[in-house]
């Protein structure tokens, strides 16, 4: 709490000034608003400038803004944000805390106020049932039992994880399960571009995410090996140059332009993500235009899933697995579409045996 005034009772509550007799013999003023006391103890001071009316609006426009309670949901996400932008402590890359970013941009304004320790699964399951996208909204509460979870281990909360067991009743299914098939991928090859080409080639071949497709250098190919450090996981995948790969690069090896990674435009310079989205978009797109105008079956795609059209179309589960950069089968299991495995109907024995047996009765009746 701010104490009782003392002095300038001629300012609002909470404002204070320093007065400062300057070597000329003149007086300065400037004006401040006294902060409340953090968790040490120590009193921060907001300067309001040296105009007393700028000052008065400043303190207002101050004063009109909520609190933030320190046991609220907004405090203790601040405090887990200054941890995950420590890379060395929490590990997590820049593509992943710009998503986490997004999603906290949309709880913000529902849950930043709520005392953390007083959420329920109610709240959330109604949070769920009012977003207009099920998938996000999904992806939004699995976001917060994250920083449930590590707000306990710090002691920030104290009640239990309000989200264990409720992301199961929640409708969206944010896997997908979509399989690119080769009549569909020739046709949007149809309609990219060179860099565009080059990309969707090497995206497949070496089942790598688009952004790690983008960053490939000639300098990562050493003894006819592709050697890629994932940037989301860190994890090392070695691939070899050979068959329909080792095509593709030297293809793009004798042009006259080379940049410095294997993915470039016509000035050999690297393709930025959002320039390949905007390529693969416009190219969907012709390719969509052109299937309903010739009565084509086409199924549209995102070029994120040529890397499950890769482990699908892989040998074995293991050499997926390798392929991907997977620790755990499990996480492979996800991107594969195995189309080619097909079971079979139960064939009862008994029921088999009471039918011929029904039959031969008929025969001896008549």
């Amino acid at each position: 709490m701010i104490a009782r005034k003392t002095k300038y009772f001629d300012l609002p509550l909470r404002m204070t000034k320093r007065t400062r007799i300057k070597k000329d013999g003149s007086v300065s003023v400037w004006y401040y608003y006294e902060c409340q006391r953090d968790e040490n103890g120590k009193k921060k001071l907001i300067p309001l400038g040296k105009n007393l009316n700028e000052a008065k609006r400043k303190w207002a426009e101050i004063e009109g803004r909520p609190s933030i309670a320190q046991n609220s949901i907004e405090a203790v996400h601040g405090k887990y944000w200054e941890w995950a932008k420590d890379k060395k402590e929490s590990g997590l890359s820049d593509i992943t805390l710009k998503n986490y970013a997004a999603m906290w941009k949309m709880l913000s304004p529902v849950f930043g106020r709520m005392d953390i320790n007083a959420i329920k699964p109610a709240h959330l399951l109604r949070y769920h049932h009012e977003r207009s996208s099920k998938i996000s909204g999904k992806m939004e509460i699995r976001y917060l039992s994250m920083l449930f979870d590590w707000a306990r281990l710090r002691g920030y909360m104290t009640t239990p994880n309000p989200v264990t067991g409720l992301t199961r009743q929640l409708s969206g299914n944010s896997r997908r399960n979509i399989y690119v098939r080769d009549q569909d991928y020739d046709l949007v090859m149809q309609f990219a571009d060179r860099p565009l080409q080059d990309a969707m080639r090497i995206a497949y071949l070496t089942g790598q995410r688009p952004s790690d497709t983008l960053n490939m250098c000639w300098t990562d190919i050493k003894d006819n090996v592709l050697t890629i450090v994932q940037h989301k996981t860190g994890q090392t995948v070695r691939i070899a140059v050979t068959g329909e790969l080792e095509q593709v690069i030297n293809n793009i090896r004798q042009r006259n332009i080379v940049g410095k990674t294997l993915v470039c435009n016509q000035h050999g310079q690297p393709i930025r993500i959002n320039t390949l989205q905007t390529k693969f978009a416009r190219a969907r797109n012709l390719a969509i235009l052109y299937a309903e105008k010739n009565n084509l079956d086409f199924q549209p795609f995102q070029f994120r899933d040529l890397r499950a059209k890769a482990a699908s179309d892989s040998d074995t589960h293991s050499d997926a697995q390798k392929l991907l950069g997977h620790k755990q089968s499990s996480t492979t299991a996800i991107y594969r579409r195995d189309k080619k495995d097909v079971v079979q109907p139960v064939m009862s024995k008994r029921r088999l045996d009471m039918d011929e047996k029904n039959k031969n009765k008929k025969t001896v009746i008549n």
